[in-house]
């Protein structure tokens, strides 16, 4: 049946990495010191947080007809993500989570985000 409407789909994989990761500054990736990583570190939290944020908020049912704002500018992943999470879509969120008593605090972590989606 030809309708005359057009759908668009798109996929999206974004990895989101965890506080592991060493700084992107080649002069130190060879030799991460603790500052940087706690930088990195911050940083990676200012933006989970602030995607917490907008899913929160995306998936607040408290009143469906009141027009919420979403708080995608709080940080760079939150504004690239908006796309994807917006609007009228279907968002899935898949998560991964070590069983190694080594990664308890990340998995955690991992664990309580999934909570909120």
């Amino acid at each position: 049946i030809v309708t005359g409407i057009t759908r668009k789909s798109t996929w999206t994989v974004v990895d989101l990495v965890g506080s592991e990761v060493a700084p992107v500054d080649k002069r130190l990736a060879a030799k991460p010191t603790k500052t940087a990583l706690q930088r990195e570190t911050k940083m990676l939290q200012k933006s989970y947080s602030a995607l917490n944020a907008v899913v929160k908020a995306l998936s607040d049912q408290s009143n469906p007809n009141q027009d919420l704002e979403i708080p995608y500018s709080k940080s760079k992943l939150t504004r690239g993500l908006k796309e994807i999470l917006g609007g009228n879509c279907c968002t899935t969120v898949l998560l991964t989570a070590s069983p190694s008593t080594y990664n308890v605090t990340e998995t955690i972590s991992t664990l309580r985000f999934g909570e909120t989606c």
